[in-house]
């Protein structure tokens, strides 16, 4: 048989679970106004995705840019904590990890770019912060910021981090940094230092360059100096290091045919070959609008610092290079007379390289000057020869003036007047050694056969006895080899 409870058990049972309900509820709600026995602060910024308030008798959720918290019961935070607000939280917690209690303000996001070598890195948790040195500066990674795998120590990389409301860095990409070289010269017209939080900025030749974090030029570098920098720019373009000197400029004066021409660009240089001679033209350098590949050109042009072309003007454009490159020397008015390389200036004499009178050259053994050689001033002293008034025997036709380092691709002629070919001076020149070679024996016979016949006409016109006038009676030779004495 089944025995029934007395009527005092049921309420004996009621009044303990009122007390233990009544009981749970006051620690509840007590629970948050008791001291924490180790309280601690914790920044973090990001998006809200989740709000759940708090009551009296039971915790909440927040959840900020994917990190979750609970919220100690009996907790109002602030109202801007909503979901999809960007906000950044410092926020107190008691021992058990619950929010206790937070101040919020806006999430300024900042981007910061940064190059060098890393040489310490430890990655942030979902609790924890983390630690990323580059190069000198370091900076603390936000609670659950996640960085490229490529970020390790010992890697040399260009960074683009965000920088949260608490200037730490919450995001980033990373590429590998590859420094390049650019040469520039110019007067500064703006300069602002870069330093350790700030980029700086410089403005030369009209181009302007980002100075990166911690980068230190010259002390020469200021504004209105006219300067040649050597800057090396990193992985972002930005100017990372650099060293300066004088802006000296030349100006050299060239001709010939343009061969080869590449446009400079405001950040790159170009390239220009005229005569044979290929030259760097500087980015940004001013180029005369008629060079061109084909053309025929006398052009002016400046020189920086590094051997390139900061400036091209065109002095004359001609439809050859003879004619690019000016008038050439006149010739002779002595009919006959020709001032071109390779030709005689009268008939007879040479004055041109490689003639008789010319430094290393020989007058013919046995030349003589015979009587009709001039001696007046401006004469020749081989024997018939003139050297025409107001003819320039050390110039030909064919050449320029080179004055000024001006280059010509002007090859010498070898023709006349008229364009007829005339002897070389080598066959001039052997030519008259065999004359006379052969001229002195040939007059030494006939001045000795002419002395015989004067000398038998004038036995016979005074009546004197005959002589033998024979060559071997002259020379005492009888035929038998005896003296006829």
């Amino acid at each position: 048989m089944r025995r029934e409870a007395p009527p005092e058990y049921g309420s004996m049972k009621r009044f303990g679970a009122l007390v233990l309900t009544l009981g749970l509820a006051f620690g509840l709600a007590v629970g948050p106004l008791a001291q924490p026995t180790q309280a601690s602060s914790l920044k973090v910024c990001g998006t809200v995705t989740v709000d759940v308030e708090a009551t009296a008798l039971a915790t909440g959720l927040l959840t900020v840019n994917g990190v979750a918290f609970v919220v100690a019961a009996g907790v109002n935070l602030p109202a801007s904590v909503v979901v999809g607000a960007d906000v950044c939280l410092d926020l107190t917690t008691n021992s058990l990890g619950l929010i206790t209690g937070a101040t919020v303000t806006a999430n300024v996001h900042a981007h910061l770019k940064v190059c060098g070598t890393i040489t310490a890195y430890v990655a942030a948790t979902a609790s924890a912060t983390g630690l990323l040195k580059v190069g000198s500066r370091t900076f603390t990674l936000a609670i659950g910021s996640n960085l490229p795998a490529s970020v390790d120590v010992g890697a040399d990389l260009c960074l683009d981090l965000e920088i949260d409301g608490f200037g730490r860095v919450a995001d980033g990409t990373a590429k590998v940094n590859v420094e390049t070289q650019v040469k520039i010269c110019g007067t500064v017209t703006a300069y602002a230092a870069a330093t350790a939080t700030t980029l700086g900025s410089l403005r030369i030749a009209g181009r302007t360059f980002v100075l990166a974090l911690n980068s230190d030029l010259p002390a020469s570098v200021n504004v209105g100096a006219d300067l040649c920098l050597d800057l090396t720019l990193n992985g972002f373009g930005q100017v990372s290091d650099g060293t300066a000197g004088a802006n000296v400029t030349a100006i050299l004066n060239v001709c010939g045919q343009v061969t080869a021409f590449v446009v400079a660009t405001s950040t790159t240089d170009g390239s220009l070959t005229i005569a044979g001679v290929t030259r760097k033209v500087a980015a940004g350098a001013s180029v005369d609008g008629q060079v061109a590949v084909g053309a025929y050109l006398k052009l002016r042009l400046e020189i920086d610092a590094f051997a390139r072309i900061a400036d091209a003007t065109v002095l004359k454009v001609g439809v050859s290079v003879n004619d690019a490159c000016g008038d050439l020397p006149q010739q002779s008015s002595d009919p006959g007379s020709s001032q071109n390389s390779g030709s005689s200036q009268n008939p007879g004499s040479s004055q041109n390289s490689g003639s008789s009178q010319n430094s290393g050259s020989s007058q013919n053994p046995g030349q003589s000057q015979e009587p009709g050689a001039s001696q007046a001033p401006g004469a020749s002293d081989k024997p018939g020869a003139s050297a025409a008034p107001g003819g320039d025997p050390t110039k030909g036709v064919g050449e320029i003036e080179t004055g000024n380092d001006c280059q010509s691709g002007i090859a010498s002629s070898g023709t006349g007047n008229g364009g007829t070919f005339l002897p070389d001076t080598d066959t001039i020149q052997r030519m008259t050694g065999i004359v006379a070679g052969n001229a002195i024996p040939l007059l030494g016979i006939g001045l000795l056969g002419g002395f015989a016949i004067w000398y038998r006409t004038r036995q016979r016109r005074h009546g004197l006895p005959e002589v033998e006038t024979d060559v071997d009676s002259i020379t005492g030779d009888d035929g038998t080899g005896e003296d006829p004495s």
